[in-house]
């Protein structure tokens, strides 16, 4: 499907500024990975308080009444529903098929519905969609390829095939969770984030990696701007809109199929929020860009740097809290558009070390701060991270 352009950046930053009421609380999302003997760990925070899952120690949960191993399998937007896979009541079918017994319900759940999902061999359930109704599933084909689903009972749409002749995907920063939780089994092998009637992911790693995107039923393949030049890094907003930069530095908002210019004068500050490991997120509506700088030696301030892209002007707000000065990722608020979400962490002597991190809350007007999680002081896990672009 061909891409539209825009035809005015004033299209897009007409009342951009970064004012609106606050609503009501974000469910805001991280992942960590548990210690050294593999698996990860899913965390929502809510209000202040957090709620965590993790697929290494099993645990029992009641399907509709039926008691069973679980493990989770997915999350919608902000974790606001999850997705769990009854592992005692699944079965294998004569034709091949594997029938699945599924529950939705909250993060730390006890008892959920119960409902049943025909899946084809070796299709793996791994996450919902963000009205947290339907399951996606992740297949690979004999050719190598992965195919992307979204079930609903027995019904089934191809969401993108991943084909194996793409690079393989890469995904430093998890822009959105993509779970398949499920005891014994690797996580996801294709990272994607959710665009607006687009998927997202990155192909390929460092400075050869390239953004990739697959329209409903279609290949995922590398963005080309309207200028001809390929994309080599993104942002993903909540709500799906996506800014990405081009191998001719030009700047792209995409909202489904449409391009729109935007001028590289506003990213100079900011550029490096597109590389593969930056500390960044995107606003909803593309609208603002954040980026976390670590100090880079003791002493010095870690700081928060706000690209606002409607009035083109970008704010640095020194953040002086040394005891946990490493930005590990962001995230934006979307009850509260002034509010930018950090997971800051210590330095660690060893990498048998958990890290000690916090989540913070800072104020993209002004500059101030409010820690969000824990209450006080610190919180411990092994390599922990937001998603960007996982709140609800």
């Amino acid at each position: 499907m061909p891409h539209q352009v825009a035809p005015a950046i004033g299209l897009l930053l007409a009342g951009s500024t970064l004012t609106a009421p606050a609503q009501s609380a974000d469910h805001l999302v991280s992942t960590a990975e548990y210690y050294e003997v593999g698996g990860t760990v899913l965390t929502q925070y809510t209000g202040g308080s957090a709620v965590s899952e993790n697929n290494r120690e099993s645990r029992r949960l009641r399907f509709g009444g039926v008691d069973s191993a679980a493990a989770v399998s997915g999350a919608a937007q902000g974790a606001s529903q999850v997705l769990y896979d009854a592992l005692d009541l699944d079965r294998d079918n004569p034709d091949g098929s594997r029938t699945l017994t599924l529950g939705i319900g909250p993060l730390g759940a006890t008892e959920v519905p119960a409902r049943t999902l025909v899946v084809g061999a070796g299709e793996v359930p791994i996450d919902l969609d963000r009205s947290g109704e339907q399951v996606l599933t992740l297949q690979q084909r004999g050719d190598g390829a992965l195919v992307l689903r979204r079930r609903s009972n027995d019904a089934a749409v191809l969401l993108g095939v991943y084909p194996a002749a793409l690079p393989k995907p890469f995904n430093p920063t998890p822009w959105q969770y993509q779970g398949a939780f499920r005891s014994g089994q690797s996580n996801v092998g294709l990272p994607f984030g959710y665009g607006r009637g687009r998927l997202f992911s990155l192909a390929g790693s460092d400075a050869a990696a390239r953004v990739v995107w697959a329209a409903e039923g279609q290949d995922f393949a590398v963005v080309h701007a309207p200028d001809g030049a390929e994309a080599t890094g993104f942002l993903l907003a909540a709500d799906g809109i996506a800014l990405v930069r081009t191998t001719s530095d030009s700047y792209w908002r995409i909202d489904g199929d449409q391009f729109t210019a935007l001028p590289a004068a506003a990213f100079t500050e900011v550029a490096a929020a597109f590389l593969p490991r930056a500390a960044a997120a995107l606003a909803a509506g593309g609208r603002a860009v954040a980026l976390g700088v670590s100090g880079p030696r003791p002493g010095e301030p870690t700081k928060l740097l706000v690209a606002d892209l409607g009035s083109g002007q970008t704010s640095t707000y020194p953040l002086l809290d040394d005891s946990v000065p490493r930005l590990e990722s962001l995230a934006w608020s979307v009850a509260d558009p002034n509010q930018v979400y950090l997971l800051r962490t210590s330095p660690w002597m060893s990498p048998h070390q958990a890290d000690h991190y916090l989540i913070q809350s800072v104020d993209a007007r002004n500059g101030s701060a409010r820690q969000v999680f824990p209450a006080s002081g610190t919180s411990t896990g092994w390599r922990p991270r937001l998603c960007p672009a996982d709140v609800g």
